[in-house]
């Protein structure tokens, strides 16, 4: 009876997991499908992180499906999926926090999906990261951003104003629809890692 029970809430959570990937970002039926294959031998350590995080009053930020996601080039680098080891569960709460209250009060406004969230040091190697990425540690996230018009000038307001000091994050931009975001240290950069290049600084063009 009880493995019945923890069956159905399995299939339960996967299929709110697979709802809450498509608010708000392109349907993607092949990731879907290939979250449900991996996620079939990895439901136990899964439906472990869930619960941590809604303990902390951040499971709903980011879908699953997303916030399991280790690099945007993960068929050269490996598996594109993975559950960061539970010593590491707690750097992601303020990240998942500041994302909720841009999201929540229009500062990231339009399409946003999770591309990348906790990386093991070999995933982090390959995907060309820095060898002290905030990755490696699961408190960044980064992000495909389909920004409206004004959504730049709204997203650096809030890194330049009081929501940038309060919560010490760290906003990078590999490009202006790809940014980094994090929650170790206030300050900001653009595709060469210098904060001169960040879009907040030198701007758009």
């Amino acid at each position: 009876m009880a493995s019945r029970s923890l069956l159905r809430a399995v299939g339960a959570a996967v299929a709110i997991a697979f709802l809450l990937a498509g608010c708000g970002t392109r349907f993607d039926p092949d990731a879907n499908a290939r979250y449900l294959r991996w996620y079939r031998s990895h439901a136990t350590s899964v439906i472990a992180y869930q619960q941590f995080l809604e303990a902390q009053g951040v499971g709903g930020v980011v879908p699953m499906p997303q916030l399991l996601r280790t690099v945007r080039d993960w068929r050269k680098c490996g598996s594109e999926f993975a559950v960061p080891p539970a010593r590491a569960w707690p750097a992601i709460v303020p990240t998942l926090r500041l994302l909720a209250e841009l999201r929540r009060d229009g500062h990231l406004a339009g399409k946003v999906r999770v591309a990348s969230a906790w990386r093991s040091a070999e995933m982090n190697a390959c995907a060309g990261g820095a060898p002290r990425s905030k990755h490696l540690g699961n408190g960044a996230i980064d992000l495909d951003w389909d920004a409206p018009a004004d959504g730049l000038e709204r997203l650096c307001a809030a890194w330049g104003g009081d929501t940038g000091g309060k919560h010490a994050w760290g906003l990078g931009f590999y490009t202006r629809k790809r940014i980094h975001l994090d929650t170790y240290g206030y300050r900001t950069w653009g595709h060469d890692y210098r904060s001169r290049t960040s879009l907040c600084v030198a701007g758009p063009d």
